[in-house]
């Protein structure tokens, strides 16, 4: 069996989606004849009745033809249902509403539990669908040394709306930590949203830039501590793979960290609130046994590789 990952341009940028593509790929193709396509829109593509395709759900719109698609051996592939991003309350019941018949007729590949539950408590279709999380790669080196207290931290996380740049900014503001330096890298996917925060950014808020996956594992053993405040997340690929690095991390409850019992570092918080999220940077920034907390919880935590998390696939696609 064939099979053809179908997703947009948004695959050139470094996201959390596109690195679970390319890594998708990579072990399918270990069993099958696979290939990726780029394409604009998925109404009008020449679809193969003798392949199997796994349509990124980037492609779920208002204008989706789901009647052709159901002509076809389709899986959807959900990173973020799209009704958790809209904005108001007629344009998330039109997504959920086609989300639903989604759900009804087609098969799931979940990256990201949020979204398994999705489709059970909002959209209340029976669960059809199989939940394979993202890894890291079996090499992937711990963090191992510690100062007392934390001095360099990282913010990883495209610039776009709901990432939390300002959510940081609003608790560094009433926080204050005057020893940290935070090193921010991420896609510039909205110029406007990057500018805004450039332009009132402290001097200890640096940019350095977007950065390779291959390069990450490297760069995150050079900090003390991880922030990530965003809104939503289909999983977080960025905290997993700082948690796989054994750093410690102080993120919002988003993604799967909150109430994944392998993945729950002390880090998470209950809360968006920047006031208490100050707080909380004040704490660790000052106090040693705050802050040695959040580095132990995360040492015990063991992250599985790519290829034990798709091995599932094999019998989804009927490959062994």
């Amino acid at each position: 069996m064939k099979i053809c990952i179908l997703t947009t341009d948004i695959n050139y940028k470094i996201s959390g989606g596109t690195i679970y593509n390319a890594h998708l790929y990579e072990f399918l193709n270990k069993y099958t004849e696979t290939k990726i396509e780029i394409i604009e829109e998925v109404n009008t593509y020449p679809f193969d009745i003798n392949c199997h395709y796994i349509l990124d759900g980037i492609f779920i719109s208002e204008n989706i033809d789901l009647s052709k698609l159901a002509n076809y051996s389709i899986t959807f592939l959900i990173h973020l249902w799209p009704s958790i991003l809209q904005s108001t309350t007629e344009k998330k019941q039109l997504f959920e509403q086609i989300e639903r018949e989604i759900g009804k007729y087609f098969k799931l590949l979940f990256t990201g539990e949020n979204s398994k539950k999705h489709l059970l408590d909002t959209l209340k279709i029976p669960d059809t669908g199989i939940l394979i999380p993202p890894g890291v790669n079996w090499h992937w080196k711990h963090k191992k040394t510690f100062p007392d207290l934390p001095k360099k931290v990282i913010y990883l996380a495209n610039f776009i709306e709901g990432k939390g740049h300002f959510r940081l900014l609003d608790a560094l503001s009433i926080a204050k930590p005057n020893s940290l330096e935070i090193d921010c890298y991420g896609e510039i996917l909205s110029d406007d949203y990057f500018q805004k925060f450039m332009a009132i950014k402290p001097k200890n808020i640096n940019y350095q830039g977007k950065i390779s996956h291959q390069d990450i594992n490297a760069l995150l053993l050079k900090y003390d501590l991880c922030f990530h405040f965003s809104d939503y997340e289909s999983f977080g690929m960025g905290i997993l793979e700082a948690i796989a690095t054994h750093l410690p991390v102080l993120i919002t409850p988003v993604g799967d960290y909150k109430d994944n019992q392998k993945l729950k570092p002390t880090g998470v918080l209950d809360t968006f609130d920047p006031s208490l999220i100050a707080t909380k940077i004040s704490e660790i920034c000052t106090e040693k046994d705050k802050y040695y907390s959040l580095i132990l919880a995360v040492s015990t935590i063991k992250v599985a590789t790519w290829d034990k998390n798709f091995k599932p696939l094999l019998a989804q696609f009927n490959l062994k």
